[in-house]
């Protein structure tokens, strides 16, 4: 999973509130820095540690957030990307887009055979007219030829040189299409399409727009308590998980205590008694990092 830092702006697939920097400065201005090994497992398990520690305070504080995310919804936008020409496609030379491979040839012989133009732009014309299905079929790209149902292209208006090219579907999965070409002297913009972002509610719960504590303060953006909250979860996340399965046995009951006798064999099992099962254990010093920016069971301030 890529970490993604929510800045406080409601950042697209923003997952970790804060920084493993920011976690190591405050476990070292309190003597904690090697707590459960944090500075000595790396950057990467140390992000790893801090998704861990936010995903926990989304679901066990995040309905319980007082006021509302600075953005209902993220607006998504397709993936896009160019190729750039810097000189006439030679024969057989290819331009992959998604699942289809079009072919440059002086010759048309087969599905997806594109004709070489005069010109570098009038080749890219070429290539367009194929991947939209426009006229010329027959004479500038090959009859058998589909439309590309993955991207459109199109040719850029101010560089001549370049095709653009967009994915049909919004959003995140058009961050998957191959973009490649063995055209001599072509780049790419990427070996896929990429910028596609889903059009999705903001993905945490801060930043918030109007966050009223019990105190009577307005907060904005990340506040510094939420990131020391994350920097204690995240630290205790490298030792165990912090939300951890319930014990449950073969009835689907939740086992609250277990006794063992060996010889003779007894065995006696305590379950947990007309509630769910216990998801959520107490971490006093994160938890209460929070208390001000969260409702209580009974909706008051806590």
């Amino acid at each position: 999973m890529t970490f993604v830092l929510e800045t406080g702006a409601g950042t697209p697939n923003a997952n970790a509130y804060c920084l493993a920097s920011f976690v190591t400065a405050y476990l070292t201005d309190r003597a904690r820095q090697t707590e459960n090994l944090w500075s000595t497992v790396g950057t990467p398990r140390q992000e790893q540690a801090i998704i861990a520690a936010t995903d926990y305070i989304e679901k066990r504080w995040g309905p319980r957030f007082m006021g509302c995310p600075l953005r209902s919804m993220i607006i998504g936008r397709a993936a896009s990307g160019t190729v750039t020409f810097s000189a006439l496609p030679l024969t057989t030379q290819l331009v992959t887009i998604g699942a289809q491979v079009f072919r440059f040839v002086a010759v048309l012989a087969q599905e997806n055979d594109v004709l070489i133009g005069a010109d570098v732009a009038e080749s890219i014309d070429n290539l367009v007219a194929a991947s939209i299905g426009a006229d010329g079929a027959g004479t500038i790209y090959h009859e058998d030829t589909r439309q590309n149902f993955e991207a459109t292209l199109t040719h850029n208006t101010d560089d001549t040189s370049v095709l653009d090219v967009v994915a049909d579907m919004g959003g995140e999965s058009g961050n998957a299409i191959v973009l490649t070409t063995t055209v001599t002297g072509a780049t790419v913009s990427g070996a896929t399409l990429l910028g596609g972002i889903d059009t999705a509610p903001q993905p945490l719960s801060f930043p918030k727009a109007d966050l009223f504590t019990s105190k009577g303060l307005q907060v904005f953006g990340i506040p510094l308590k939420l990131k020391q909250a994350t920097a204690e979860y995240a630290v205790r996340s490298l030792l165990a998980i912090l939300a951890p399965d319930p014990v449950i046995d073969s009835t689907g009951a939740a086992i609250q205590s277990k006794t063992d006798i060996v010889g003779p064999i007894e065995e006696s099992r305590t379950y947990v008694d007309g509630a769910l099962p216990r998801v959520f254990y107490p971490y006093p010093a994160a938890d209460e990092l929070l208390s001000e920016y969260v409702l209580s069971a009974g909706g008051s301030y806590r």
